[in-house]
Order: C-alpha cells, then sequence, then structure tokens
C-alpha cells in the first residue's frame, strides 16, 4: 500500500497511530493525530501520506477557525503532492477542502475522480465523494458511493456511519436509524452517531430522548458543560429551553470555533426567530464553517429553505438549485 512509502517504520508506525485517532472523529483524538503525523514527518521528511493525515485532520479541527486550519491543511496536501504527485490520500484532501471550504463543487469532483483514479480502493475517497453527491441532488449515487466505501473499510465507524448519514440527510430516517445503531454496535463511544440519533428522535417528537442522545454525545466529546446544560435547562423550559441553552452554549463556546454560528443558526430556526438565523448564518458564510456547505440538506433549516432569501444563500456557496441544475447538465 501506498502508506507504506517509508523505510523508516517507526514513521510508519506513527502514520498508523495518527490515522487510529483522526478516524475517532473529536478534537481531541485529531489533534492527538497531528502530533503522530508530525512525528512521522520529523522521523521521514519525504513520506508524503503523513503530510496527507495532517492535511486531513486539520479539514477536521473545531478548536481551530477555518481561516487558520485549512489553509494549514491545504499546504499539507500540496507538499505530500510535491512529494509524492500519484498519492491518491492527498487529492482526495484536496477534493474535501474544495468543497468544503473553497465553494468549488467541479474542482472537488475533479480531485475525487484523480484519487479514485490513482486508488479505487480508498475508502475515504469514496466517502467524502458521496457526502458531496448527497450535497448536490445526487442521494441515489452518494449512498453508492459510501457503501462502496464501506465494502472497503468494513471496520471504520466514521465510514460506517456515513451510510446512516446519508440516509438520513436524504430522508430516510428509519433506514438511517438502523444503520447508525448497528455502527454503535462497532464502537458505543461513536460521538456524531449519537448526534444524528438525537435529530431523529427531534423529527419524531421525541424530545426527551433527543435531549438524552445530544447529551450524551457532548459528554463523549468531552463537553460535559454543555450536557449539564441541556439537562437542566430541559427538566426548567422544555425543548424550547435545551435548544436556546445549546444556541448560548455554541456562541460563547472556545472548543467549538468551526460549527458554532451554523450551530446556533440551527437553533434559531427550530425557536421561530428567524431574522436572528439569518444574521447568524451570514457570520457561518464569512467564517466559512463546515456545514454550511450543507445548507441544503441540514434539516434545522427544513422550515426555511423553500425562501428566496435562504436560496440566496445556497447560491453565495454554489449550491442553490440553479447551480444544481448546472452541474446536473
Amino acid at each position: 500500500p501506498v502508506e507504506r512509502s517509508t523505510h523508516d517504520l517507526e514513521a510508519y508506525n506513527l502514520y498508523l497511530r495518527g490515522r487510529f485517532h483522526w478516524n475517532k472523529r473529536t478534537d481531541d483524538e485529531t489533534r492527538k493525530a497531528i502530533e503522530c503525523f508530525r512525528q512521522a514527518t520529523e522521523k521521514d521528511p519525504a513520506y508524503a501520506p503523513a503530510y496527507a493525515g495532517l492535511a486531513d485532520c486539520y479539514t477536521m479541527l473545531e478548536s481551530m477557525p477555518r481561516s487558520e486550519s485549512l489553509p494549514k491543511g491545504r499546504a499539507a496536501a500540496l507538499k505530500a503532492l510535491e512529494l509524492d504527485g500519484d498519492l491518491a490520500e492527498a487529492y482526495a484532501s484536496l477534493g474535501w477542502i474544495a468543497f468544503g471550504y473553497d465553494w468549488d463543487v467541479r474542482a472537488a469532483a475533479e480531485s475525487f475522480r484523480k484519487a479514485l483514479e490513482l486508488n479505487p480502493n480508498y475508502a475515504t475517497a469514496h466517502q467524502w465523494r458521496g457526502l458531496m453527491l448527497m450535497n448536490t441532488g445526487r442521494p441515489d449515487e452518494a449512498l453508492r458511493e459510501v457503501r462502496r466505501a464501506r465494502e472497503l473499510d468494513p471496520l471504520s465507524p466514521i465510514i460506517n456511519a456515513a451510510v446512516g448519514f446519508v440516509l438520513f440527510f436524504t430522508g430516510h430516517h428509519e433506514e438511517a436509524e438502523q444503520e447508525l445503531l448497528k455502527t454503535l454496535e462497532m464502537d458505543p463511544g461513536f460521538a456524531p452517531i449519537h448526534h444524528v440519533l438525537g435529530w431523529i428522535h427531534e423529527k419524531r417528537g421525541d424530545y426527551e430522548q433527543a435531549v438524552e442522545e445530544q447529551k450524551l454525545a457532548f459528554s463523549l466529546e468531552g463537553e460535559h458543560e454543555m450536557a449539564k446544560a441541556l439537562e437542566d435547562s430541559f427538566r426548567k423550559s422544555g425543548y424550547d429551553g435545551a435548544i436556546r441553552a445549546m444556541r448560548e452554549y455554541f456562541l460563547k463556546a472556545k472548543t467549538r470555533l468551526a460549527s458554532r454560528y451554523c450551530t446556533a443558526a440551527e437553533c434559531s430556526v427550530m425557536l421561530g426567530e428567524y431574522e436572528r438565523a439569518y444574521e447568524l448564518l451570514e457570520k457561518a458564510i464569512e467564517e466559512r464553517e463546515p456545514e454550511v456547505v450543507f445548507l441544503r440538506v441540514l434539516p434545522g433549516f427544513d422550515s426555511i429553505r423553500a425562501e428566496p432569501r435562504f436560496q440566496e444563500l445556497l447560491k453565495r456557496i454554489g449550491v442553490s438549485d440553479d447551480d444544481i441544475r448546472a452541474l446536473l447538465e
């Protein structure tokens, strides 16, 4: 495999450890992964996959503003390609940056195509391409891609979860729940799944269980204050109180710098505070937060998605209905 392209066994082991931490998808684990990949590049400065690993970490890091983390990620991916021009991982990294940060779907599609041409069995490239397709009006293709990723890497919690995520975001809530519960059997502590299960329970009107799932997710991510605030607010003021507490927490948080405004905007829509939601969305777009690119499918915005004002926001990030039609032609 391409990741073995080092003669330094210690660098290779550090790389594997970095990928292990990165797959956990919490901020603490991502920072551990960064340290592993950084040490791998010190052991072998020509070890391209370790730079691709750094790139992937910076695209996921929550505790750093995107204006700082994404340029670091891009530089690491380009360094990987400078060292190895045929590295599929680096092209996939650039594809994710093009999609989630540059808002350039065509460039992202080209990078994913190149990655899969170089290595058709690179599961993460299939996963990320699937998420891009999900957000550009092609749910069936998206599902095929994430299922292919799972065939290639059946033990990865995030790749297994991606199948459930695509099902959820394309409106198949029951199927999504079944897939996510199966993934939890593999890794009961995988926080992103509990967030999505919370949204599924909310859609059903089962607010108590929705809060329980969100509390569990935040606790697993080390956000114990948020979990307690949710519990206390739900007990005192019901689900609206819990949503309000979540919004305030995200706006003040030092650990959620990469996604605070978009999440707070979703909370505002759920509370019926639409002007506040649009103000926060403007800030999310300005900060190029990772969730912004998923505005077409994020369930918290369902009630305003058809509004011309919201469609105008989608146009600014290249995923309005008109943009999608042009992409499909």
